[in-house]
């Protein structure tokens, strides 16, 4: 493995959380509403195992940029190129590159329009980006490989010398996915020197972007069409201060960056332009959690986690050579025929080996298993003696290689690898995988979809509701068949429980969902008229010959009004009159809703703040008094009166 792979980062991948609270220690903070288009960054250290995705906001019609912090795992798998709106909190000075702390609740963050979908004839342009050094020269260093070196490296080498970035790409997407190396038409590959007023001295964390718009201005003054390329691969020398030597834009489909330090290293290449065609890494998942290990059993407990350890795919570390995607990528990425990928059931299946040419065979190459709790499992097997599978490491030949993805440029997660009369079992969902035995072009593999029944999972919302004596309200039940995959539906029965006297109504007593399907039905309360303010509990059970389960909720009686308004003043100048009240307080659950303003016994307005201006007519005498409403429509009793007399211009109070 090459030293500079095992240190590359990949920019791209942000979980950083910074909490609205410390941010508002530092500076004010204030709302935001701002709409843009993202820019996904992912950043990989192979040393340590580490990875991070970073989300900028470019603002739709100005020139400014967000950081987004994000203080919840996204729901959404967001890639650049997304326009989105977010809302959230930020500095109440914005300055170049400001942060947004994105609120927590799920729509903070709504997508406008989706990235374009990745054409599959690609262009990149190669620019090798020699520093200068600063204004005396201090800090200068070119790019250490030549520039035939990189041309062979991305489009000329043999496979039997170590092979090359587009025949890989060739490889492993079936002939789907092209590069052209001559997007110009000059004749030759479309790799470029250029030199920049940059020296390795600088921070790259905060330069990497600058270096890129320095590059791309001396391109185009040297006669280079950017314009042709949907890719910017700019090659920094390898002694920069980067602690990376990878970093890409994620799924950027037509405006894409990547970025390198090992020139040499062609696998490294191939990792970077895979975030930008939207690939996460290949990570591993042993325990079968859902979650990426903490260890890599490769590199042990010194290393910082799995987060590449599936070295079965060029999306894993980097500097292993030669091999292709893994099921779940090909599969993301569409290369799979709709009749090699298999959603299997119980039964015995023969696969080809996942880096066969599909049309050469008449097996299916991957197994798809639906389960009913967790991502699915992608069954594959895989030998090294098809094109670009020959650096496979030995772990993964003559094996079948179970893997879960969430889809989308999430991490494909390998579980196990399978040899001859080994299998992988389930437990959770009592789904097991065998492979029998195997030959040079094919292996038998058997799953097992068994019934595991699970108890039903029930749930009332909202969990806590509110409503005067004698009203009724509602909840929405939603119920989860948690049954293994294998399992025929169930029919659940369902009941309410509430206090005596009460009486609850259920739209649907029973409900038929298939093993891991979702259901939802109403239960609407009704409180007795004579009901005694307070909380109360209300319960919901779910049946089914597997189980039960109960889900509770609240209900609070509120039929008493706000406290009256006493503190009611006024002030009155020339026609116009500022009445101005403290805040009623309330004693139950439901909370103030308005005021209802009113002069001489006759409501005039509705407002939600604590103050009004009325407009009076001189030599009258007007009487307010203001009446407070909670959620409910419980009303305050009549609070103090203000009496204004404007005849003389002055005013009584009492």
């Amino acid at each position: 493995m090459l030293a500079d792979a095992k240190r590359t980062i990949v920019l791209g991948m942000l979980a950083l959380s910074v909490t609205q609270a410390g941010l508002a220690r530092a500076v004010p903070l204030r709302k935001i509403v701002v709409t843009g288009q993202l820019e996904v960054l992912q950043e990989d250290d192979f040393q340590r195992g580490r990875t991070r995705r970073i989300y900028r906001l470019h603002e739709e019609g100005s020139d400014r940029t967000f950081v987004l912090k994000f203080q919840r795992k996204l729901e959404s798998d967001l890639v650049t190129g997304t326009k989105v709106q977010v809302r959230g909190d930020a500095a109440a000075a914005v300055d170049a590159d400001a942060a947004i702390t994105v609120d927590p609740d799920t729509s903070s963050v709504a997508v406008l329009q989706t990235a374009v979908a990745v054409p599959l004839m690609r262009r990149v342009v190669v620019l090798l980006v020699d520093f200068t050094g600063d204004s005396s020269g201090t800090g200068a260093a070119p790019v250490a490989c030549t520039d035939a070196q990189v041309a062979d490296l991305m489009y000329t080498r043999a496979s039997t010398s170590g092979g090359n970035f587009g025949d890989n790409y060739v490889a492993t997407s079936y002939d789907q996915l092209a590069w052209d190396p001559n997007a110009d038409g000059i004749g030759s590959a479309d790799v470029f020197r250029v030199a920049i007023s940059a020296s390795i001295a600088q921070s790259c964390d905060t330069s990497y972007s600058t270096w890129a718009d320095q590059a791309d201005a001396a391109a185009s003054a040297a006669g280079i069409n950017l314009g042709l390329y949907q890719h910017r691969l700019y090659i920094l020398p390898g002694n920069t201060n980067c602690a990376w030597a990878g970093l890409a834009n994620v799924g950027c489909a037509d405006s894409c960056r990547a970025w390198v330090t090992a020139c040499g290293t062609m696998d490294v290449l191939v990792h970077e332009i895979g975030h930008n065609l939207g690939m996460g890494h290949s990570s591993t998942d042993t325990n079968n959690d859902g979650i990426i290990d903490s260890t890599c059993s490769y590199w042990g407990t010194s290393y910082g986690g799995g987060e590449y350890c599936d070295r079965s795919d060029f999306m894993g570390i980097g500097g292993d050579g030669q091999r292709q995607n893994d099921a779940p990528h090909k599969v993301q990425m569409g290369w799979v025929p709709a009749d090699k990928l298999v959603d299997a059931g119980s039964g015995t299946y023969t696969l080809a080996p996942l880096g066969t040419d599909p049309s050469a065979t008449g097996y299916a190459q991957v197994l798809r298993i639906t389960r009913a709790v967790g991502d699915p499992y992608y069954i594959s097997y895989r030998t090294n003696s098809d094109a670009y599978e020959q650096d496979l490491l030995p772990d993964y030949q003559q094996k079948t290689s179970v893997h879960t993805h969430g889809g989308g440029s999430r991490n494909t997660l390998l579980v196990t690898e399978l040899g001859d009369a080994q299998s992988f079992i389930d437990a959770v969902t009592g789904i097991s995988v065998t492979q029998n035995a195997h030959t040079a072009t094919s292996a038998t593999v058997t799953v097992s979809l068994s019934c595991t029944p699970g108890a039903p999972v029930v749930s009332l919302t909202p969990s806590s509701n509110q409503g005067r004596p004698g009203g009724a309200v509602s909840y929405t039940v939603l119920l989860t068949n948690s049954d293994a995959a294998a399992c025929a539906g169930s029919t659940f029965a369902l009941s309410a429980t509430t206090p005596t006297g009460w009486s609850a109504k259920l739209s649907s007593t029973g409900i038929t969902l298939t093993a891991g399907q979702q259901g939802s039905t109403t239960l609407t309360v009704t409180s007795p008229s004579g009901a005694i303010d307070g909380t109360y509990p209300v319960s919901v059970t779910a049946t089914d010959p597997n189980g039960l389960a109960t889900a509770g909720a609240s209900y609070c009686v509120d039929g008493t009004g706000p406290s009256a308004v006493t503190t009611l003043t006024a002030s009155t100048r020339k026609t116009r009159v500022q009445l101005t009240w403290n805040v009623s307080s309330v004693s139950g659950c439901a909370t103030i809703a308005a005021y209802d303003v009113y002069r001489n016994a006759i409501r005039i307005a509705t407002t939600t703040n604590t103050g009004y201006v009325d407009t009076i007519t001189s030599g009258q005498s007007y009487a307010y008094t203001v009446v407070a409403r909670d959620v409910l429509g419980n009303q305050s009793a009549a609070g103090n009166v203000v009496t204004i007399g404007s005849s003389s211009g002055g005013s009584r109070h009492k």
